[in-house]
């Protein structure tokens, strides 16, 4: 029998295990390392993503805070000049006031001279009724959320059936508006 030379094939056995180890479990363990490494750039990304998202919920948060505000300010300058939402807001002002809307001049639509970017509406017209509710108008005209200049009042005391007697006068009114 011949004897087996044990420390060859220790040898042999041993390079063939480092060969078999370099050849399929170094590439596994780099393709490992790479995945651990992209997962924690993957990891960071969604931790930045929470951090930004969380504060996109705070500033939302805010911004729900100042609401209110904005949407006066949006009614205080209306993207439109419309005619029709001016005059019924004037009409329900002076109804709540105890006046009537009697008569509606001529307006004209122009850029403000005064504030950039803006477009003013100037109109007249002419509510009647008792001083005190007049008063009043002027007050709620002063504190609505629209913006409205008043430019222009005068008055007068028609003589008529009731009117003298109850202290019935017409205002007449001059006044500018305001919208983007």
């Amino acid at each position: 029998m011949e004897r087996i030379n044990y420390l060859s094939l220790a040898t042999i056995l041993f390079f063939l295990s480092v060969f078999l180890i370099s050849l399929f479990l170094v590439p596994k363990y780099q393709a490992v390392s790479k995945l651990k490494n992209s997962l924690s750039d993957y990891e960071k990304a969604l931790a930045e993503q929470r951090d930004y998202f969380k504060n996109l919920d705070e500033d939302l948060e805010k911004i729900d805070e100042y609401k209110d505000l904005m949407e006066k300010i949006s009614l205080a300058i209306p993207k439109e000049s419309s005619i029709v939402d001016f005059f019924n807001l004037i009409d329900n002002l002076a109804s709540a006031n105890g006046l009537s809307l009697e008569q509606v001049g001529s307006f004209r639509i122009s850029e403000s001279k005064e504030i950039s970017n803006l477009k003013e509406m100037e109109t007249s017209f002419t509510v009647s009724g008792p001083y005190a509710s007049f008063k009043e108008f002027v007050s709620a005209i002063q504190k609505s959320a629209r913006l409205i200049e008043v430019e222009e009042i005068s008055f007068k005391s028609e003589t008529g059936p009731g009117k003298e007697k109850a202290g019935i006068f017409d205002f007449s009114l001059k006044v500018k508006a305001y919208s983007l």
